[in-house]
């Protein structure tokens, strides 16, 4: 067993908080996922979904998703802006 701190050093977790930090971490994570599109919500989560699913062909559904998501302004926008902070 290890603690979040070296967890997140190996990079087996995405975040590692203090115990006192938590209930503040979480409402800012659920916030910022709430703001997200929701479709695009939706199909991440079916995304997941199909990874613990053996009778699912998870990455053709992800492939999909992208796809989906991909025909849509909004989605070309927020791309095109995250593009743009990556130069």
């Amino acid at each position: 067993m290890i603690d979040g701190a070296t967890a997140a050093e190996l990079g087996i977790v995405q975040w590692a908080f203090d115990s006192g930090e938590l209930s503040e971490k979480v409402n800012a994570i659920a916030e910022h996922i709430a703001s997200q599109p929701r479709e695009a919500v939706m199909r991440a989560k079916a995304c997941i979904a199909a990874a613990l699913d053996p009778a699912r062909d998870g990455f053709a559904e992800e492939i999909e998703a992208t796809r989906f998501l991909g025909s849509h302004a909004e989605a070309r926008t927020r791309i095109a802006a995250f593009l743009a902070r990556s130069k």
